[in-house]
């Protein structure tokens, strides 16, 4: 099969931002794929590079420009990866571009190319009516449309049936107006005013003057203002029935699952007024598409038509962007706000709790989890603490303070809750006891601690790691080296300390909520954990990959899954790349074989880190773990959970040896009897 052309995946960067919006950003990359030859493939996933996509519903699949548009070129982005997928097909993921980040902001903010649907970015200071302007804009616009944009057909059902049903054969006058959020675009200030339905009246008036008491078509995000103009004008207002918010709170900024529809409902909002005879409108990118959908449909923009703002009204307007932004836009401002919230609703029983554990007898020693790392990092650094707890005091439990927030990654937050699991003979507390030492948050990989056991008062200590910030390094061998600086029987045998370890392990369980969400035949399937992400560097580790590193792995990682779907083996998958494990369901289907992954479950519903121990505990009770990346600990960490063989995929291609051998005293690795070739 001869070379495809390279293809350029369309994507989003910006999660506090409308649905047109969105949509605009397809615009001026299919405007970048024209002018460097590239077929355009649109991608929008669960994530829009700064947070959440507010549009996902994974109940109507893994690409959001599916559920209302048709693809944008020759393939949709899952015919693409199964080409990718397939060995016989020439294309190779060097044909695959996408811009980044810095490359977006220059496309959609700073490119003289690209469509503004309204004066920003550089033309910020463009917000006297300028008809040149806007014409040159709404050419490339409509082009670029009527070219490539086509609304799904159930999508443009319900709006034709909304017309034939309410329209009529006289004319009707469109009606779109901004509440909510407004004014939170970086824009002048002129244009950022949200105009209220009263400033609308006498532009209705003296189009009804001239064309009679006509229909009239009202879109707007502001429930309110669909009140005030039913007030006015009675029966003759038309809407259709969408989520629209009181407050001033965008509804596409509550996450609430209705992400499909927020998105239809504007769409159908839009494409309604682009069948209207006149729009009336502020200005906005919903409007402004109306008139990329019906190049005949002429408007009035009341932001262009007022007189200028006083210097303490474009204040007014500035001050509202600064505090929506920071304060309630869903990414990322309100999260900081809802921690914060938190943080001073538990001040009063965090204290409590730290002086009452200061005085109970359940537990005489405490830990601070030193690791700021992933999920799989902090246990089995937890699971050294409490090995050396359960060696010193067999019955004693250790009063652990576990520090939700952790490090960011170029994949994932390593924020992890204490609600979604326990350990038995650990009580997690939520603030220091008094008295106990706050360690550094500096990591280094040679520095040692000095002291294992530190006195903190009333006949309570605190036990300390030799090696801290080993970042999943403590496994029982490392502890096994350091006998004499925990205090313990030199004499202990390696295989005590290791069947100590693993029976630490082995009693750490899914608080109900996670086990509840975990496939329910989970104990037949092979787990496959894909690691990607910061996982992927430069030059190899022995904990990191190189690119050609990853190549192999992948490869063998395929012929893995192809010999147990040939075997019949049901799959599960996990990774925190969700793109790249909708890319191996898409294999495993074409083979004819079963694999599931976790439920798609919004992050903001639950507490931290919910669908990564979901995916960690699945994996603990899968019948054997492959593990699709050089080392990872959330793998590792799952095998010794679940007591269950692991299969590692690197063959040392570099000469960098992976870590993974420092945990052969504790888990089953090799083949695990599956099928596929040898592996480590």
């Amino acid at each position: 099969m001869p070379k495809a052309n390279k293809y350029l995946i369309i994507k989003i960067n910006h999660s506090h931002a409308g649905f047109f919006a969105y949509v605009n950003f397809v615009l001026n990359q299919l405007l970048y794929a024209e002018r460097n030859n590239l077929q355009p493939v649109v991608y929008f996933g669960p994530e829009s590079g700064d947070g959440p996509n507010a549009f996902y519903d994974p109940r109507h699949g893994g690409n959001t420009w599916d559920y209302w548009f048709e693809a944008v070129g020759v393939l949709t982005y899952a015919e693409l990866s199964a080409r990718i997928d397939d060995p016989d097909d020439a294309l190779t993921p060097g044909d695959i571009l996408s811009l980044d980040t810095k490359q977006l902001w220059k496309l959609h903010c700073n490119e003289p190319e690209s469509v503004f649907p309204y004066p920003h970015s550089m033309h910020a200071e463009t917000y006297h009516l300028d008809t040149e302007w806007y014409t040159k804009q709404r050419n490339k616009a409509q082009r670029v449309v009527n070219q490539y944009i086509r609304v799904k057909p159930h999508v443009q059902a319900k709006v034709d049936t909304f017309v034939v049903d309410f329209f009529g054969a006289g004319p009707v006058l469109g009606i779109h107006m901004r509440g909510t959020d407004k004014g939170t675009a970086k824009s002048h200030p002129e244009l950022m005013r949200v105009i209220p339905p009263e400033e609308y009246f006498s532009h209705i008036d003296e189009y009804t003057k001239t064309h009679g008491p006509c229909r009239i078509f009202v879109a707007t995000d502001q429930a309110q203002f669909v009140g005030r103009m039913r007030e006015r004008y009675g029966s003759r207002v038309l809407c259709y029935e969408a989520i629209r918010a009181e407050g001033i709170r965008n509804p596409f900024e509550k996450e609430d699952g209705n992400g499909y529809r927020k998105g239809e409902d504007v769409l159908i909002d839009c494409l309604l007024l682009s069948r209207c005879n006149f729009l009336l409108k502020c200005t906005s990118a919903v409007g402004e598409f109306a008139l990329y959908f019906n190049p005949q449909l002429e408007c009035k923009d009341l932001n262009h038509l007022q007189s200028p703002l006083s210097n303490f009204r474009q204040l007014r307007i500035r001050m509202k962007r600064w505090f929506y932004l920071k304060y309630l836009a869903m990414r990322p401002g309100i999260r900081r706000w809802h921690s914060w919230r938190e943080k001073l609703k538990n001040v009063g029983y965090g204290l409590f709790e730290a002086l009452r554990w200061g005085n109970s007898e359940s537990s005489s020693l405490y830990n601070e989890l030193s690791c700021r790392s992933g999920f799989g990092d902090r246990l089995t650094d937890l699971w050294a603490a409490l090995t050396i707890a359960r060696l010193r005091e067999p019955e004693a439990s250790v009063a652990v303070y576990w520090e939700e927030a952790g490090k960011s990654y170029a994949g994932f937050q390593a924020d992890y809750s204490t609600k979604l699991f326990g350990i038995k003979g650990a009580k997690f507390i939520s603030k220091r006891p008094l008295g106990s030492s706050r360690r550094k948050s500096s990591y280094s990989t040679t520095e040692m601690c000095e002291e294992c056991i530190l006195p903190i008062g009333s006949n309570r200590q605190q036990i300390i790691l030799r090696s801290e910030k080993n970042w999943g390094g403590n496994c029982p061998d490392r502890l096994f080296k350091d006998l004499d600086f925990y205090k313990l029987d030199p004499r202990m045998g390696r295989d005590k300390l290791a069947e100590t370890y693993a029976a630490v392990a082995r009693a750490t369980h899914p608080s109900q909520e996670v086990a509840s969400a975990i496939p329910v035949d989970i104990s037949e399937r092979i787990g496959f954990h894909v690691r990607l992400t910061d996982k992927l560097v430069g030059e190899d580790t022995s904990i990191d990959m190189s690119a050609d590193t990853w190549r192999s792995i992948e490869a063998r990682g395929m012929q893995r899954i192809e010999a147990c779907v040939e075997n019949g083996l049901k799959l599960f998958i996990c990774s925190e790349d969700r793109e790249y494990c909708d890319r191996i369901l898409s294999k495993v289907a074409s083979l004819g074989g079963d694999a599931v992954v976790a439920p798609s479950i919004d992050p903001n519903n639950y507490s931290a880190g919910f669908s990564a121990l979901v995916d960690f505990f699945a994996l603990s009770r899968c019948k054997a773990i492959v593990q699709m990346t050089k080392y990872s600990t959330f793998s590792i960490a799952a095998c010794l959970v679940g007591d269950v063989p692991i299969v590692n995929l690197d063959d040392e291609e570099s000469d960098v040896s992976n870590k993974i051998n420092i945990w052969r005293n504790v888990l089953r690795l090799g083949d695990g009897g599956l099928p596929g070739g040898n592996s480590t």
